[in-house]
């Protein structure tokens, strides 16, 4: 009830206004602002995920190198860039210029 109550009065002002030779149209681009914030802030996802709560966040098993069978050689050149990415100083050290990142592909498995 209070919720239409606000409403009216709300549109009974802008009226008012308008009828007076005041220019609403900033008052109303602002109120529709205002709404389509609160309508974004006050929804659950959004809300869930910006306090870190809530049952839609999935935990992340952690893998480690021990646990991947096979692909001896892929794993050594994965480990080699990984340590390239750790050690900048180390290897700005020996001259070559540290990667920045690393890119697989292919297919997972």
């Amino acid at each position: 009830m209070v919720k239409e109550v606000g409403i009216g009065v709300t549109v009974a002002i802008l009226i008012i206004l308008a009828l007076q030779g005041f220019n609403i149209f900033p008052l109303v681009i602002l109120g529709f602002l205002s709404l389509f914030m609160w309508q974004i802030i006050n929804q659950k996802g959004l809300k869930d995920a910006i306090t870190g709560s809530g049952s839609n966040i999935k935990t992340i098993a952690k893998v480690d190198f021990a646990d991947i069978g096979g692909q001896n050689t892929a794993k050594n050149e994965l480990i080699e860039a990984l340590n390239f990415v750790k050690d900048v100083d180390g290897i700005k050290k020996m001259g070559i210029r540290p990667i920045k990142g690393i890119l697989l592909n292919g297919p997972p498995g």
